[in-house]
C-alpha cells in the first residue's frame, strides 16, 4: 500500500499555511490602513420618479328623510272616527226597512259607519302627520391621482481636488464622511 497517496505531503501543508497567512496579513493591513475624512459637496440632483397613488376620500351629503307619526305611535288612539262613523251609519240605516229589517238596517249601518270611521282615521294619520328630517350621508370611495417621488439623490463631491460621484438615498449636508485607505504600491 502506498502511504504516499494517503497523506499530503509536509510541504504541501507548509505551502498551504504560507498562503493562508500572506492573505490574513495583506487583509489585516489593507483593513487598519482605513480611516474616515470629510469631503465638500459640489451638486446633489434629486431622482425623481412617478407614482400612482391610491388615497381614500370621504364624500358626505344630505338627504332628506320622511318621518312618519301617528297617534298610536305616541300611546293616543283616539276612538271618536269609530263612534262618530257608527252613529252616522246608524241613523243612514234607520232610514231604510221597515219592522224587524229596520233594526237590523241600524245596526248594520252603525257596523259599516263605524268601519269606515276606522279607516278614515288611519288614512289621516299617516298623511297628516308626515314631516322632513335632513340627514347626513357619508361613503368612503378611493381616488387615485399620479404623484412625483424623489427615491434618491445623485451626489457629486470634491476630495482632494478630484471629483467623484455617487447615489445616495438620503439627501447630504455640505459635506459627506468618506473611507480613505492607505495602500501600499509595490
Amino acid at each position: 500500500m502506498n502511504t504516499n497517496k494517503q497523506k499530503p505531503s509536509l510541504s504541501k501543508i507548509g505551502w498551504l499555511l504560507a498562503v493562508a497567512s500572506a492573505f490574513g496579513v495583506l487583509s489585516t493591513s489593507v483593513f487598519a490602513a482605513t480611516e474616515f475624512d470629510y469631503a465638500k459637496v459640489i451638486s446633489v440632483e434629486p431622482i425623481v420618479e412617478s407614482v400612482r397613488v391610491s388615497e381614500p376620500v370621504e364624500e358626505c351629503w344630505v338627504e332628506s328623510q320622511p318621518i312618519y307619526s301617528s297617534y298610536g305611535s305616541r300611546g293616543y288612539n283616539s276612538v271618536t272616527p269609530n263612534i262618530v262613523g257608527a252613529i252616522v251609519g246608524g241613523v243612514i240605516g234607520n232610514q231604510f226597512g221597515s219592522g224587524r229589517g229596520k233594526g237590523l238596517a241600524t245596526v248594520a249601518g252603525a257596523v259599516l259607519g263605524g268601519s269606515i270611521g276606522n279607516d278614515i282615521k288611519h288614512d289621516n294619520r299617516a298623511s297628516s302627520q308626515t314631516s322632513y328630517r335632513n340627514v347626513e350621508r357619508c361613503e368612503v370611495t378611493r381616488k387615485q391621482h399620479r404623484e412625483e417621488r424623489i427615491v434618491a439623490y445623485d451626489v457629486s463631491y470634491s476630495y482632494n481636488g478630484a471629483i467623484y460621484h455617487t447615489q445616495m438615498n438620503t439627501r447630504p449636508g455640505d459635506e459627506i464622511k468618506v473611507a480613505v485607505s492607505v495602500v501600499p504600491v509595490r
